[in-house]
């Protein structure tokens, strides 16, 4: 109240002395008086609402304001040296930046250097956070607790007066406390570390850092030490197939093989761990200095190798997926799960991979299942639609089908195709007929007859094992392995010579005969064959 009437009255000296229409105060009528600038710090603008802040450069460093009012209401907008904004640059983390602003900062998006100076605790534990940037701010903090979280990094190196860290159940894999020097409790336990210097925190008083990967740990100069908990480092590490020996050095450049007692499965010489068996825990006991031992467990496996998942599945719907056949070692979670049809015919179900987990390191792979020793993964299926008989005798058949003939071949539609009553199929593009002799592919489509030929569009080709065939005017590949292609529409006829190209010898013929004999089949054959398996399926 003291500073806020110490402002109002040097405006009223302004006012009583100078003219301007820049201030206005709470006087009913705009002032006639020309007001001048007055200089003041930035908290007592602050604290009236009638002016507007802008810095003078003369006095910038000391964090002096020129104080003008262009409008009554408007709030400061200047940041004075030190202040810190709290936005997305500064604070990444969306839960941490809304804890700053509403819990350290009463809904205010600008930390000023007096406020960050006394925020001496945050505590941020158990709410998702995965990135702490912007804890460098808080130079006068004491004691932070950011455990349960995501966070895969965290620098507190600008935060020198931290006297306790609480930031276990994370996944961080590297903490330097070298700057943390009055650190009194640190607590780091179940993480990923792989190496940890406390060297320089001599006032350690508790100290947790169990479960993490450390294979040496060197406390011998932190003499103060009450409570110290460092069981259970397990480290599962990398060799190559058909090695049996590392060089300790390649995981720890500070590891002291002196220190190392009690080793179990394996055999020391010097720095080099050899007799290694996969899957086998290499285990051993490390002298800590200051009374305190370490004790790890190395286990070596050989990199997993690459995972393929089984692709171009497909099922007819009201089938099963235990009448899908899988890779060995692949089986499906739920094998007596019915296929359906929805708005989409690719549809994902779980399937499991055995795996050899004792000899491939399978830690970190997407779906690994360690107790079952298996990974899961959602396989697509194509899901295809049964065919349907239409009122005018037609049979649509959907993409993805698979006639089977009574000759012993298939005829796949991946795009689909449509069995017409008189027998004829036509065929979507990219359909093939594939048979004991080999497979005709039609890339444009193609209608297939009841006597076994092939007729395509202008344009459309046909692929047999031996050649390609265009038909740039359309045509066909008859029963008899002969071609016939069509003339052109539009070339002058010149006399009675102008005939269609027909029974144009080509390729082996006798391999086309084979194939296209095995198609010679009538409607009602293949009728029944769809009708049989609508049946089925109902």
């Amino acid at each position: 109240m003291k500073k806020n009437k110490k402002i109002v009255a040097l405006l009223a000296l302004v006012m009583m002395t100078c003219v301007s229409q820049s201030v206005v105060l709470n006087a009913q009528e705009e002032p006639t008086e020309e007001v001048k600038d007055v200089e003041m710090t930035k908290e007592q603008a602050s604290e009236t609402q009638d002016i507007v802040a802008t810095v003078n450069p003369k006095m910038e460093e000391k964090g002096v304001l020129k104080v003008n009012a262009e409008t009554r209401g408007s709030d400061v907008s200047t940041l004075a040296e030190g202040d810190i904004e709290i936005n997305e640059e500064n604070f990444p983390d969306a839960t941490f930046r809304d804890y700053v602003i509403n819990k350290l900062n009463g809904g205010s998006t600008t930390l000023t250097t007096a406020k960050l100076n006394t925020i001496t605790k945050i505590d941020v534990e158990n709410k998702a956070i995965t990135n702490l940037k912007g804890i460098e701010y808080f130079t006068a903090l004491t004691e932070l607790s950011c455990g349960i979280n995501q966070l895969t990094s965290l620098d507190v190196s600008k935060n020198t007066a931290l006297e306790a860290l609480v930031c276990d159940q994370n996944q961080l894999t590297n903490l330097d406390v070298s700057k943390n020097t009055a650190l009194t409790d640190l607590y780091c336990y179940n993480n990923s570390l792989t190496s940890l210097d406390v060297s320089k925190n001599t006032r350690l008083i508790q100290f947790a850092c169990n479960n993490n990967q450390l294979t040496s740990l060197d406390v011998s100069k932190n003499m103060l030490l009450s409570t110290f908990f460092a069981g259970n480092q397990s480290v599962t590490i990398d060799i190559e197939e058909g090695k049996d020996s590392i060089d300790l050095k390649t995981l720890n450049s500070k590891i002291d093989t002196s220190k190392m007692s009690s080793l179990r499965n394996a055999t020391l010489n010097g720095n080099i761990l050899s007799n290694l068996k996969y899957g086998e825990p290499v285990t051993y006991n490390y002298d800590c200095g200051n009374g305190q031992t370490l004790g790890i467990s190395l286990t070596f496996k050989i990199p997993t190798p690459d995972i393929v998942e089984p692709s171009g599945l497909k099922l007819k719907e009201g089938k099963t997926l235990s009448e899908i056949v899988l890779p060995t070692g692949w089986t499906w979670v739920n094998p007596a799960t019915v296929a359906t049809i929805s708005t989409r015919s690719i549809h994902t179900y779980p399937a499991r991979l055995a795996v050899d987990d004792v000899k491939y390191n399978y830690t970190g792979v997407s779906g690994y299942n360690a107790t079952g020793h298996y990974v899961e993964r959602d396989l697509n299926v194509n899901v295809i639609q049964n065919p349907v008989i239409n009122p005018d005798g037609s049979t649509t058949i959907f993409p993805g089908d698979t006639i089977t003939t009574p000759g012993g071949g298939s005829i796949d539609l991946p795009n689909g195709g449509e069995l017409k009553p008189d027998g004829s199929m036509n065929v979507k593009p990219g359909g093939s007929i594939t048979t004991p002799d080999g497979t005709i592919t039609l890339p444009e489509g193609g209608t297939i007859k009841p006597d076994g030929s092939i007729v395509v569009k202008p344009g459309g080709s046909i692929v047999t094992p031996d050649e390609t065939i265009t038909f740039p005017n359309g045509g066909s590949l008859n029963a008899d392995g002969t071609i016939t292609k069509s003339e052109d529409p539009n070339k002058p006829s010149v006399g009675n010579s102008a005939k269609s190209d027909s029974n144009v010898k080509t390729g082996d013929q006798s391999n086309q005969k084979g194939l296209l004999a095995l198609l010679g089949m009538s409607a009602i054959m293949i009728l029944n064959s769809i009708v049989k398996r609508n049946k089925e399926t109902r």
